[in-house]
């Protein structure tokens, strides 16, 4: 009896589109292997929505996969230009070795010097002193003393200078007057203790000597330099 009402309602046909559409709504697969036509297609998708329930919440995540490959190595940049070169230093003026000791051969030191005089009995003395010293002292032949105008005239090998710009030949000591008032130069010459003045120059300065022309306060002043031999 039950068999019967089953197949008056849908038929042989109705039964299986029914039974399609059931499993449709359940998994879907049945559809795809089903051969239907059109006409049962579409009342197969009418009765699986039907009876389709909602769907199911969103699963986990799966595990993640395996890293890929490493990418290619990239070229090779492009090398920068040269940076320009800085300009040199200037160079140090070389050392002398010795050089405070004694003044070294060819080497030319100057000075002043001035005297005042307040009587006409004894000779002016005017001291100079050699800030570096000479290796030995410079023979009278090679002393000089240039009286003020007389510049260029007398001794001028040895004595090239001026009172404004002392020189002196290698191996020359020149004196030179820039001032004389009452006084007359005499030869340039040293002292040495318990000795009178004698005549050329020690190896570390001179006396210059000026004789007085009269009874009044005299003064006289000049420059000088030296050129080691």
């Amino acid at each position: 009896m039950l068999k019967r009402r089953l197949k008056e309602p849908f038929g042989k046909a109705g039964l299986i589109i029914a039974c399609i559409a059931l499993v449709a709504a359940l998994g879907g697969t049945a559809l795809a292997a089903a051969k239907l036509n059109s006409t049962q297609k579409k009342e197969v998708e009418k009765i699986s929505k039907k009876f389709s329930g909602k769907p199911g919440a969103a699963g986990p995540a799966g595990a993640a996969g395996k890293a890929g490959a490493d990418g290619k190595a990239g070229t090779n940049g492009t090398n920068g230009t040269n940076g320009t070169n800085g300009a040199p230093g200037i160079q140090g003026v070389p050392g002398t070795t010795g050089f405070t000791k004694t003044l070294p051969s060819g080497s030319t030191e100057t000075g002043s010097w001035a005297v005042n005089q307040e009587s006409e009995e004894f000779t002016a003395l005017a001291p100079v002193s050699f800030s570096i010293p000479l290796a030995a002292g410079i023979e009278a032949s090679h002393v000089f003393f240039i009286e003020r105008g007389q510049e260029g005239i007398e001794h001028a090998t040895e004595c090239p200078g001026s009172v404004e710009t002392p020189k002196a030949a290698k191996g020359d000591f020149c004196a030179y007057t820039s001032v004389a008032n009452g006084l007359t130069p005499s030869e340039p010459g040293v002292v040495k203790p318990s000795s009178p003045i004698t005549g050329g120059t020690d190896s570390s300065g001179a006396i210059l000597r000026l004789a007085p022309a009269s009874a009044l306060a005299s003064t006289a002043a000049g420059s000088w330099a030296v050129t080691a031999p």
